[in-house]
């Protein structure tokens, strides 16, 4: 029998989307409208641990673009940012010791922040290195504005360690657009090439030992994790949605999470089943694992945790926390605590 097939689902995390969408109110977009233009639900960025779908954010960024009138809106978002705009993922960058540690951590951790987009180093025929990036949109107009971004933030990040003056010798952009990048100080040395196999900047290989200024203070601060990857399965996506959303507002019903992947619940059912699971599945699985960390970390009763749980009846809770686990919620516990 052949193997099933499991197409990647390319996502991003929230808190990008929230970031970008204050830099655009700040520049006189109308977000709540492109927002719901592009398919974003306004509701679900409030949820750190949500996913949104990057094809959509693609879609935010090409409507900014068309309502600020610009095709190079990725500079000034990049020129806003700074790493710690970029979750656990850009604070753990911060605290890099060298360029060449910060480029390093950062093209290897990517995927924690998004998983349809790739950064990764090369070395050029120069002996310069070029952080590389590609997404799997890499010719749409909001792609290009993802890679402005990033690497706008890339070169603002490598100058403090190298100087307020440097710039990449060149910058090359997959996209090929109608105008070219406006004049910006940032890129007042680069050579910009346009249509090019990816997008990528160069940096000397001599940049890569230059010891960041906060190096001395941050052997002393707790520096964060990248974070976990990025979930690419159905599954894993969905089942990452109904956690989400169940923590924030109860147990989720299908069409909230089908919303927010941007499918309909027919497909999404669809989808599962291919998995060869159900939607009520992944939520009763969902509910014990809750359930498991609230017995173990949490001094709620098991009425409440029931309650919590959508349970009516704690009986019911009980019965069904056996059928799955083997144990009763109490027994449960009990085994927590004396391990």
């Amino acid at each position: 029998m052949a193997s099933l097939e499991r197409t990647a689902i390319h996502m991003i995390r929230a808190p990008i989307i929230t970031h970008l969408a204050c830099r655009l109110e700040a520049m006189g977009a109308p977000v709540a409208s492109l927002l719901g233009r592009a398919g974003i639900s306004a509701e679900l960025l409030a949820f750190p641990d949500t996913l949104i779908p990057l094809a959509n954010t693609f879609k935010l960024l090409e409507l900014a673009c068309s309502s600020l009138g610009t095709e190079h809106l990725g500079i000034d978002l990049g020129l806003g940012s700074s790493l710690v705009d970029f979750g656990d993922y850009g604070k753990s960058l911060a605290g890099s010791l060298t360029v060449g540690a910060y480029m390093h951590a950062g093209t290897r951790h990517y995927r924690c922040l998004n998983s349809g987009e790739r950064l990764w180093l090369s070395r050029a025929g120069d002996g310069d290195i070029r952080i590389n990036m590609t997404s799997h949109e890499k010719h749409s107009l909001g792609a290009h504005q993802s890679h402005l971004c990033t690497l706008i933030v890339s070169i603002l990040t490598i100058r403090q360690a190298a100087g307020p003056d440097w710039c990449p010798s060149k910058l090359g952009l997959a996209y090929t657009p109608r105008e070219p990048v406006p004049a910006t100080e940032l890129l007042a040395r680069t050579h910009i090439e346009y249509g090019t196999q990816y997008s990528y900047i160069t940096v000397p290989s001599s940049l890569l030992q230059r010891v960041f200024p906060q190096a001395s203070r941050s052997q002393y601060v707790q520096i964060p994790g990248p974070g976990d990857p990025m979930p690419t399965d159905i599954l894993e996506i969905v089942t990452n949605q109904v956690e989400t959303l169940y923590t924030n507002r109860g147990t989720p019903h299908i069409d909230s999470v089908a919303e927010s992947l941007s499918m309909s619940r027919r497909t999404l059912q669809r989808e599962i089943a291919r998995r060869g699971t159900t939607y009520v599945d992944i939520v009763h699985h969902s509910r014990m694992r809750q359930a498991c960390e609230d017995l173990d970390g949490s001094d709620k009763t098991i009425t409440e945790i029931a309650f919590e749980l959508g349970y009516t009846d704690a009986s019911n809770f009980t019965r069904a926390f056996r059928r799955e686990i083997g144990i009763s919620p109490s027994a449960f516990r009990r085994q927590a605590l004396s391990a």
